[in-house]
C-alpha cells in the first residue's frame, strides 16, 4: 500500500521511521510516497524561528539523506520520492496551485494516475481531509499519542547549554566613550579636528614678505655690530656672515613652501572627523584572537592616518665670534641614555595587535587584536574625511566582531550624531 504524509505529521508528531504504520494501515507492504510540496515544505522549516520546529525539519531531512544513500529504515517502510509536478492539474480538479494544500491532492492525484492504484493520505488537518475525501483520495488521522506534547525535552538542556556559553565565554562590544566617563552607543561629535582656519593667498604673501623684512634687518643688525667691533677674537668673520645670509635665504624659501602647506593641511583637517570608539569585554572569560571589522557609509570616507602639520622651519642660528665657539665647544656634555634603557619593557604576546587598516573597498577598518582580559578594554581612534562640499550629517557605523574563543560573533551598530545638524 502506497501512502502519503502531510508536513505536519513529520514535524509534530513520532519520527516517522519509528512510527508503526503497518498496524494503523493494516499492510505489511507499505510505501511512503514524499509528494514534492511536503519536501519543498520541510526544506523550509529548517530554517524557521521556531528551535523545535527547526530542529525537527533537520532531522526528518537527515532521515531522507539516509534513504537515498540506501540505508533502511527502522520501521522497515519504503520510501519513494514522487516527481509530478509537471503532471498535476489544477483547473481539472478545482484547485489552487497557490494553496499548500491544494497542491498536496493535486500531486496525489496525479500520483495515482501515473500507478494506477489508490493511495492513503495521513492528515490531522480538518480543512485537507474534507478536499482530499472530496475527491476520492482515502484519509486517515494519525493516532493521538504519536503526536508530540508540550515542549520538546531537548529545549531546556539547550537553554541550559545557553545560559552556561554566557556565564563561561566572553562578551565584546563596541562604544563611544562620553565626556562623563560612561560608553555610550551614540556620540554627538563635529566636523574638523583642529581650530585653525586656511590661510588666503593674501594673507601667506604678506607673512612672506614681513618675514623678509624680519629677516634683512637680522643680518643688517649683525653686520653693523661687527663692524663697531675693535678685539679681533670678538668679531665674526666674513665667510661666517655670508654664511648666515646664505642661511637666510634658504630659510625664506622654507618658510615659503611651509606656510603653503600648512594652508592645505588645514583644509583638509577641517573636513576630518575623529571617531573615538572603546572595545570591551563584558564576559567572564578572556577573548582571544579577536577580529574586529567597523564599516562606515561610503560618503563617509575612511582614512589611515590623519595628515600631520607640517613643522615649523627653524630660523638659522646667528653666527657667533671665536671665543664664544670655543667656549660652547667646551660645554658639551655627554647625553644621558641610562633612562632609555629603563623603559624597556619585555614583549607580552598578549599585548600583540594589529591595525587599524583601512579596505578602502567596502571602506571599513580592519583590527586584530591577541586577547582582551574580561572587564578590560582596548581604545580605538579613527579618521574619516567628508568629501569636499558634502554637507556633514548624522551616520550609522556598522561593527562585527568575531572571539576565536566564541561561537557567535557580535553584530551591532554606533550612532554618530553630527551637532551641527538641523
Amino acid at each position: 500500500m502506497k501512502f502519503v504524509l502531510d508536513t505536519q505529521i513529520f514535524i509534530h508528531y513520532n519520527m516517522f521511521s519509528d512510527c508503526d504504520w503497518s498496524s494503523l494501515l493494516e499492510s505489511d507492504d507499505l510505501e511512503l510516497i514524499i509528494v514534492p510540496t511536503v519536501l519543498s515544505e520541510i526544506d523550509e522549516k529548517k530554517y524557521d524561528l521556531r528551535d523545535n520546529i527547526k530542529r525537527k525539519a533537520k532531522e526528518v531531512s537527515a532521515k531522507f539523506h539516509d534513504v537515498i544513500n540506501g540505508q533502511p529504515l527502522q520501521n522497515g517502510i519504503k520510501v519513494f520520492f514522487a516527481d509530478v509536478s509537471s503532471k498535476t492539474d489544477y483547473n481539472a480538479n478545482g484547485l489552487r496551485e497557490s494553496n499548500k494544500d491544494d497542491r498536496i491532492i493535486a500531486e496525489i492525484l496525479a500520483f495515482q494516475r501515473d500507478v494506477n492504484e489508490g493511495i492513503c493520505l495521513i492528515t490531522a488537518d480538518v480543512g485537507l481531509t474534507l478536499k482530499a475525501r472530496s475527491r476520492g483520495i482515502r484519509v486517515l488521522p494519525p493516532p493521538p499519542e504519536w503526536e508530540i506534547k508540550g515542549k520538546d525535552p531537548r529545549d531546556k538542556r539547550i537553554k541550559e547549554l545557553e545560559e552556561f556559553i554566557q556565564k563561561n565565554y566572553p562578551e565584546l562590544k563596541l562604544y563611544f566613550p562620553s565626556e562623563e566617563g560612561n560608553l555610550v552607543e551614540s556620540f554627538s561629535g563635529t566636523v574638523g579636528i583642529e581650530p585653525c582656519e586656511s590661510l588666503s593667498d593674501q594673507e601667506i604673501n604678506k607673512q612672506i614678505s614681513d618675514m623678509k623684512l624680519a629677516c634683512k634687518e637680522k643680518l643688517s643688525q649683525i653686520k653693523r655690530e661687527n663692524s663697531r667691533q675693535i678685539l679681533p677674537h670678538m668679531k665674526i668673520s666674513e665667510g661666517k656672515i655670508e654664511e648666515y645670509e646664505e642661511e637666510l635665504k634658504n630659510y625664506i624659501d622654507e618658510y615659503t613652501r611651509y606656510l603653503i602647506e600648512f594652508s592645505g593641511i588645514q583644509e583638509k583637517l577641517s573636513l576630518i572627523i575623529e571617531i573615538p570608539l572603546v572595545m570591551i569585554n563584558e564576559g567572564n572569560a578572556p577573548a582571544e584572537d579577536i577580529d574586529v571589522r567597523i564599516r562606515f557609509p561610503i560618503d563617509v570616507r575612511l582614512i589611515n592616518k590623519i595628515p600631520e602639520i607640517p613643522k615649523r622651519p627653524d630660523e638659522p642660528e646667528k653666527p657667533l665670534p671665536v671665543l664664544s665657539d670655543i667656549a660652547r665647544m667646551a660645554n658639551f656634555e655627554r647625553p644621558d641614555i641610562s633612562q632609555l634603557l629603563t623603559d624597556i619593557k619585555p614583549f607580552n604576546e598578549d599585548d600583540r595587535e594589529e591595525g587599524p587598516d583601512i579596505d578602502v573597498s567596502t571602506n571599513t577598518a580592519l583590527f586584530w587584536k591577541r586577547k582582551l582580559k574580561h572587564d578590560f578594554l582596548r581604545e580605538i581612534t579613527l579618521y574619516c574625511m567628508l568629501n569636499p562640499g558634502k554637507k556633514p550629517h548624522t551616520f550609522l557605523i556598522e561593527y562585527y566582531i568575531n572571539a576565536g574563543n566564541h561561537p557567535k560573533p557580535k553584530m551591532g551598530k554606533l550612532t554618530f550624531l553630527y551637532e551641527g545638524q538641523d
